[in-house]
């Protein structure tokens, strides 16, 4: 993929981070590169996590493909859920309303207690739906929360 935006500055960047975003401006911001930037980032990641005799291309192509269609998977039972596909048309409102009526607690900041609680549930080995239940928010969101904790 190639891209003939020039880089962003640094002052660029200051200001698109005090721009609330759209689709669209993020798309302008981000484009191909970033996309093809962030698949090679992964793509190294997972060769620096893979035990030293399990690093190969093919092993890594596998971890990728296996995260991948999982990732694909979870957005589309997201978008059936939530209203996202073409032939639903609904409203970011209408959207939210429909999250909250499964997931209360969808797109509410998390809170130190919650970290703790979550660290401490998907410790014991609790699974994805039972935590999304427990917290009452999206499985896809229980997810990101773990990986920013470091957890996954």
């Amino acid at each position: 993929m190639t891209d003939d935006k020039p880089p962003v500055s640094q002052a660029g960047i200051t200001q698109l981070a005090a721009t609330p975003m759209t689709g669209t401006s993020m798309r302008e911001m981000m484009g191909p590169l970033m996309v093809d930037q962030t698949i090679r980032q992964a793509i190294q990641h997972c060769w620096m996590f893979l035990p030293d005799d399990e690093r190969s291309p093919d092993r890594v192509e596998q971890e990728i493909l296996r995260v991948v269609h999982r990732a694909l998977q979870n957005m589309r039972e997201d978008a059936a859920a939530f209203g996202f596909s073409k032939e639903d048309k609904l409203s970011w409102e209408e959207r939210l309303a429909r999250m909250h009526a499964q997931y209360p607690k969808a797109y509410e900041k998390w809170t130190e207690e919650d970290d703790s609680l979550l660290s401490q549930k998907f410790g014991e080995g609790m699974r994805m739906a039972d935590l999304a239940r427990l917290f009452q928010r999206q499985p896809s969101a229980i997810r990101s929360r773990l990986a920013k904790l470091g957890l996954i």
